[in-house]
């Protein structure tokens, strides 16, 4: 869910480059991701580089989904 929406916002500001979009959304949501497990180490959970590699295809996932729901909607109408 996160990489869909995070892909419209990113896709919104970029508008003319939906490919750069979805780089940026993989990373950023990668990277915030990385940054939640890294916390989680300090917060008596555990941290798992395995949770990190989840989010980022989950994020992959939800960005391909979108952006091909985007470009459906385009070629056949609403």
């Amino acid at each position: 869910m996160l990489g869909g929406l995070l892909f419209r916002s990113v896709r919104h500001e970029m508008s003319g480059n939906p490919r750069l979009a979805a780089i940026i959304t993989v990373g950023a949501g990668s990277l915030f991701g990385a940054l939640d497990e890294w916390h989680q180490a300090f917060t008596g959970r555990t941290a798992d580089v395995w949770d990190v590699l989840a989010d980022a295809v989950g994020l992959l996932v939800g960005t391909v989904c979108v952006a091909l729901a985007t470009r459906w909607r385009a070629r056949h109408g609403p």
